[in-house]
């Protein structure tokens, strides 16, 4: 067993409760729609990690993306020349809601580098250096602009434009402020995780069948066993999180039974 411990990657809350990050310089960078993941070194070992915990034991065996990217980290002996100071964080592209290109499916997408010791990310262009030095060759995520940017020019690039990974738009931008460690993201209207409109009530606005269906994917990631309870919480906290916003249990439960969602949580008991 590992007995580091476990670095998670952020949570990225939506750009409309951030906009002050757009008062600095940041970089823009697709939205991959995968599985949030990791690689570091611990002791001399390649070591796996999803977004809530190592990837070992029976962990591998839990969700069906899991095993083919511990292979895959495995057999890369280049990650043998990683200094154990860094971890590598990165998408690895399986088939989650959105439809990618054949060629790019099953592949890990680098997206940050983290400094241990500094308990920062570093700029990303600085992580492929360090990488390169390293002599580590992994896919990354093109950077689509750097500099000062208004919510109205990253709102038409968002949705004015297709992915570079699959036909089809984008499922959103990652804006990230390295000088603050301030990172949120923008997502195409198609894939957001929130409703429009003047009239909509709270819970009918922020929760969604696509917000669900997310929200249990990390439970069914992070935990062997959860209840009802557990995943009405859990979507309260991601709802707060990602837009400072709070809606009540109660209006949450009603929600999940207008959704119909109440038989996919069922069945993951």
């Amino acid at each position: 067993m590992v007995n580091e411990k476990f670095i998670k990657y952020p949570g990225i809350p939506y750009l409309e409760s951030r906009l002050d990050i757009l008062r600095e310089p940041v970089h823009l960078l697709e939205k991959l729609d995968g599985g949030n993941c990791q690689v570091r070194k611990i002791d001399g070992r390649i070591i796996s990690g999803s977004r809530s915990n190592f990837l070992e034991g029976e962990i591998v065996n839990k969700i069906w993306w899991f095993k083919d990217f511990v292979s895959w980290a495995n057999k890369n002996e280049q990650f043998y020349n990683l200094d154990e100071n860094f971890i590598l964080f990165g998408e690895w592209l399986a088939e989650h809601n959105l439809s990618y290109d054949e060629d790019k499916k099953k592949q890990f997408y680098f997206f940050d580098m983290y400094d241990i010791e500094e308990e920062s990310f570093l700029e990303y262009e600085k992580g492929l250096n360090f990488l390169k030095m390293m002599g580590i060759e992994v896919n990354t995520v093109d950077v689509l602009g750097k500099g000062l940017f208004c919510y109205g020019n990253l709102k038409s690039l968002c949705v004015n434009e297709d992915s570079d990974y699959r036909n089809g738009p984008r499922e959103g931008l990652v804006i990230k402020d390295y000088k603050n460690q301030r990172f949120a993201k923008l997502l195409h209207p198609e894939f957001s995780e929130i409703r429009e409109g003047k009239d909509l009530t709270l819970d009918k606005k922020y929760v969604t069948k696509t917000r669900l269906k997310k929200t249990l994917d990390r439970l069914q990631e992070e935990k062997n066993h959860f209840n009802l309870e557990d995943f009405v919480e859990r979507t309260c906290e991601d709802i707060k999180k990602g837009h400072g916003v709070s809606v009540g249990m109660s209006k949450v439960y009603r929600r999940i039974r207008e959704t119909g969602f109440g038989y996919k949580f069922n069945q993951s008991k």
